[in-house]
């Protein structure tokens, strides 16, 4: 049976709790600037605002006051995202989660634990456990707005806060988000100068704003776009690999970037909720991509979204059929009333070549013999791999064979000079013999 002693230590324990309770503790609530009814949604909202505002390596002119702002926040945060401990709050303030630490509601062992030291910057008592950027790492690193909460322990001393925002590595290039932003106060990596973007150098990133923003088909290419912050440590990660993905995919896929410090509408249009977050648009349609971030990774699912609008023609009643699309009466099909025939020694259709079917779709017509086919290649007097025809009005005597470079604005220039049916008209060429 309970002693006297504990018996009285509980009466004066309630006591205590119900003349706090005459005073709601709003601190919390006013740190993360949300109404004390708001829901879970608005008060993670409300720390992803907060917490990217006062993050000090975003404020080098005044880390002092970011610093203790970005304590405040995250201490809040850590209450507020958990149930029980913002119940407790809510009834008995800060008072009431040190009490309950002492023997109180969720007392020892109950998984509340409060510290001495009080609110960061304040004279109350309970203190957050742990690193704030350990917190901002597992809320914003994965992506998404389901980190953070209770489930992230913290034991932040009175001292440095350890761990930069912006040091620390991330294992495989782009690969996973793990592994935390390390390094020591002021001694991790800086941040861009200047609030530029991080793409602002590379003409093969599009950089995109409201106003450019791909629309319908997107220009017959696949889209593969960041959305990022420059201050962002993963983004800065990130940038080196995306140039060279850019480079590597140009006019294959358009790879593209969204500085969102500068297009906040067009980021909370798309509805990101962290950086880097990785999208695609194809054909209007806008998907999210969520595997691995290594550079090859993100190429392959990049082209393995390209629609496939090359016709097959490796039997003589197929090239009749697509050559068909090309005459006056499949002009709907070809209206620039020309075939596009490749013959390849390749088994699988190519990436570029995909594309190109897909920027011209209605206007010219794709088709491909593979695997060095002999009866098609017999018809164009066809006898090295790969070459690319032209084939005028679906006649294969009418062709003009191109001679570049099999690269993607070499092949574009080729047939853009069929634009319109003009060269087809003109016969500037003479007919294959």
């Amino acid at each position: 049976m309970p002693s006297k002693v504990q018996l009285l230590r509980g009466l004066l324990l309630a006591v205590l709790l119900t003349a706090i309770a005459a005073v709601r503790d709003s601190k919390f609530y006013k740190a993360l600037d949300v109404d004390p009814e708001a829901d879970e949604a608005t008060i993670k909202r409300a720390y992803r605002k907060q917490a990217v505002k006062w993050h000090p390596d975003r404020n080098p002119d005044n880390k002092e006051k970011a610093e203790k702002r970005f304590k405040e926040i995250a201490a809040a945060y850590e209450i507020l995202s958990d149930p029980e401990k913002r119940q407790i709050y809510d009834q008995y303030g800060e008072e009431g989660l040190e009490a309950s630490s002492q023997g109180g509601p969720g007392g020892p062992g109950g998984g509340f634990n409060g510290f001495p030291g009080g609110f960061p910057g304040g004279g109350q008592r309970f203190h957050m456990r742990g690193d704030p950027f350990e917190m901002f790492n597992a809320f914003m690193g994965g992506g998404g707005m389901g980190g953070g909460g209770s489930n992230v322990k913290f034991t932040m001393n009175g001292g440095g806060m350890p761990g930069g925002f912006m040091g620390g590595g991330m294992p495989g290039g782009m690969g996973g988000m793990g592994g935390g932003m390390g390094g020591g106060r002021g001694g991790g990596q800086q941040r861009g100068g200047g609030g530029g973007g991080l793409y602002d150098s590379n003409p093969n990133v599009d950089k995109l704003t409201s106003s450019s923003f791909p629309s319908g088909n997107g220009e017959g290419f696949v889209w593969l776009i960041e959305y990022y912050a420059p201050w962002c440590g993963h983004c800065q990660q990130l940038a080196p690999k995306w140039n060279k993905l850019a480079d590597a995919l140009k006019g294959v896929v358009k790879v593209a970037a969204v500085n969102c410090e500068e297009e906040q509408g067009l980021c909370q249009q798309n509805g990101i909720s962290g950086y880097p977050t990785i999208k695609a648009w194809v054909n209007g349609r806008s998907m999210e991509y969520n595997g691995d971030r290594s550079a090859k990774s993100l190429k392959d699912w990049a082209v393995g979204l390209i629609p496939n609008k090359v016709a097959t023609v490796n039997k003589q009643p197929q090239l009749d059929s697509f050559l068909s699309q090309c005459t006056s009466q499949g002009a709907k099909a070809a209206a620039w009333g020309v075939c596009i025939l490749l013959l390849t020694a390749k088994s699988n259709t190519a990436p570029l070549y995909k594309s190109l079917a897909s920027q011209f779709e209605g206007k010219l017509a794709f088709g491909e013999a593979r695997g060095s086919n002999q009866d098609i290649a017999s018809k164009f007097q066809v006898e090295s791999f790969p070459t690319v025809l032209a084939i005028c009005h679906g006649d294969p005597e009418v062709r003009e064979a191109y001679s570049g470079d099999l690269k993607a604005d070499k092949l574009r220039d080729f047939v853009l000079k069929f634009a319109g049916g003009r060269r087809c008209s003109k016969c500037e060429y003479a007919p294959s013999s």
